[in-house]
């Protein structure tokens, strides 16, 4: 009597970067509920290696986008929750925009006694 082999679960092929895509189970589905990912919350891209904040979903993409305004989209399986680190990371970059870029104001007006020629 031959013992049956516990069952082996396939391989799939590494993709770029060495990490394998995860399965399309319901569990995995592109729902941003199960992964813990909500609009406005700080997150990191690992295919871009980049953090932003959480824009928008359109089905299984996350829009990002960073402090200088620059936007992506990443897969939702590529897009995790950030670090500390790199919300801190997030802080800094709109601090360091607020100050690069003055504030609009208004063009001021003419002297009195002023006329076009």
């Amino acid at each position: 009597m031959t013992t049956p082999e516990p069952p082996v679960s396939p391989r799939r092929p590494l993709g770029r970067r060495g990490l394998r895509p995860a399965p399309s189970t319901p569990e995995s589905s592109s729902l941003p509920a199960l992964s813990g990912l909500r609009v406005g919350m700080a997150a990191y891209d690992r295919r871009t290696e980049m953090p932003g904040v959480i824009s928008s979903f359109a089905g299984s993409l996350v829009c990002l986008v960073r402090p200088s305004g620059h936007t992506w989209q990443a897969t939702l399986n590529a897009v995790r929750p950030a670090t500390e680190r790199e919300r801190t990371q997030l802080r800094a970059l709109a601090e360091l925009h607020r100050r690069q870029r003055p504030p609009a104001t208004p063009p001021a007006e003419p002297p009195t006694g002023w006329r076009p020629a």
